[in-house]
């Protein structure tokens, strides 16, 4: 991974949030074993530490009505000095990708990556690939940008919870999963968004 790229913008690809007693948190995984916003988040907090990020952009989770709430938790998660700002999605891959999309549309040129997990990363790039996305109107370019990949260039002790985190039996069903969507896309049966 190359540590002199900077972000204009990081889309924060994040998950529903538990209660956890008087507030809400990002957990690890979900009750399945699928990594959720808390990896994410923490490799957000590496970007900014490493100077890589300006604006850091919340999308995702299946809970529309609570999307101040996230950007609000992620930034009391994050150092102070980034902006942190909560972008409205469909809880899936084509929503956030569409959200993304109208928002940069509005926004000056730059380079933009989405931070999500390994396990998604060839199907985010399919969807952005296949939709025309990875330039924006305007010139703004996507990117994915792999979550485990950013952990590894903070500390190598992240690389024995990634080892943990992907030989879990679930992690094969998922990584599968994703391989069926990749399918799904190449036969047009994908049912999340499409360009129109």
């Amino acid at each position: 991974m190359n540590k002199s790229i900077v972000y204009d913008r990081v889309f924060l690809h994040i998950s529903e949030m538990k209660k956890a007693g008087d507030k809400y948190v990002f957990l690890e995984k979900d009750e399945h074993g699928s990594l959720l916003g808390d990896i994410r988040v923490e490799a957000a907090k590496i970007l900014i530490k490493q100077k890589r990020v300006g604006t850091i952009i919340t999308v995702g989770g299946p809970t529309l009505d609570r999307k101040e709430s996230k950007a609000k938790l992620v930034a009391k998660m994050i150092p102070n000095g980034v902006k942190v700002v909560a972008l409205d999605s469909q809880p899936n891959t084509g929503g956030n990708l569409k959200a993304i999309m109208d928002y940069l549309s509005n926004e000056k040129v730059g380079i933009n990556a989405f931070l999500t997990n390994y396990y998604h990363i060839p199907r985010l790039l399919k969807l952005i690939l296949q939709n025309g996305t990875s330039v924006i109107a305007g010139g703004s370019m996507l990117v994915p940008l792999c979550a485990e990949a950013v952990l590894l260039t903070d500390s190598e002790t992240w690389a024995e919870k990634i080892r943990e985190w992907y030989s879990d039996k679930f992690m094969l069903k998922r990584i599968i999963s994703e391989i069926q969507g990749l399918s799904h896309l190449e036969q047009n049966k994908y049912s999340s968004y499409r360009k129109k």
